[in-house]
C-alpha cells in the first residue's frame, strides 16, 4: 500500500467510520469488481442505489420517479 493511502486516505475512512458511514475496503480479490461497491463501473463517481436508499430515508413520502429526476 502506497504512503498516501495509509496516511491520508486510511486515516480518513477510519474518521468516517467512526461517525457512522459506511466504509468500504475493497481488496486485492474485490478491487477489480465494481458491484462491490455499490456500482456497474469504477467510472461511476455517484454510489446510486446508496444515493437513491438514502434520498428516501430522509424524505420517505418521495416517489421513485421523483428521485430519478
Amino acid at each position: 500500500m502506497g504512503k498516501e493511502y495509509l496516511e491520508v486516505e486510511k486515516p480518513f475512512l477510519e474518521q468516517l467510520k467512526n461517525i457512522g458511514w459506511e466504509v468500504i475496503e475493497l481488496n486485492e480479490i474485490t478491487k477489480h469488481d465494481p458491484t462491490k461497491s455499490f456500482r456497474e463501473s469504477f467510472k461511476e463517481v455517484i454510489l446510486e442505489p446508496k444515493f437513491r436508499e438514502a434520498i428516501k430515508r430522509i424524505n420517505p413520502w418521495i416517489e421513485d420517479d421523483q428521485i430519478t429526476q
